[in-house]
């Protein structure tokens, strides 16, 4: 899939698309034209092989989800990896607030691993219980084999 025939096939799905909805005039031309080059941008990126974009702000997006377990909503970001003291006092609040959790409800905690779900060592809340899910221990790594990828590639 990478280059050639499979891009221009996605961009040209996206231009049809496109089309369809100035015609139907849902959208304007101008707004087409800038989605289609999104689009093709994101194509490009993506059968290269990038996974994030990076900000002067020390913040990223993930542009790439290939590998992102199914079943879990992905979060929406903006991301920045946290390390070091910060890190450590979002972690200990993390657990804290874990094992709050699992006081609270231990039928629904018991066998499960508490994940959040933007993780907190990526600006991810440490302690909203809206950013927090219960999975078996083999989900768990799956979701973190995700993140670690990420983490690598950040580190380049």
């Amino acid at each position: 899939m990478r280059g050639g025939k499979s891009e221009q096939e996605a961009v040209d799905r996206a231009k049809a698309i496109l089309d369809k909805l100035v015609e139907q005039k849902k959208i304007s031309r101008q707004a087409a034209d800038k989605h289609l080059h999104d689009v093709h941008k994101e194509v490009s990126e993506f059968l290269a092989g990038i996974t994030t974009k990076q900000f002067a702000n020390g913040t990223f997006t993930i542009i790439n989800w290939i590998g992102y377990p199914i079943g879990v909503r992905k979060p929406i970001g903006p991301f920045r990896l946290i390390t070091g003291a910060e890190y450590a006092n979002a972690r200990r609040a993390a657990n804290n607030a874990n094992a709050a959790l699992r006081r609270a409800n231990p039928q629904k905690y018991a066998g499960k691993q508490i994940h959040e779900i933007q993780p907190v060592k990526f600006g991810g809340s440490p302690t909203d219980p809206g950013n927090k899910i219960a999975l078996t221990p083999a989900q768990h790594r799956q979701y973190n084999a995700f993140w670690y990828r990420i983490q690598r590639q950040l580190a380049r």
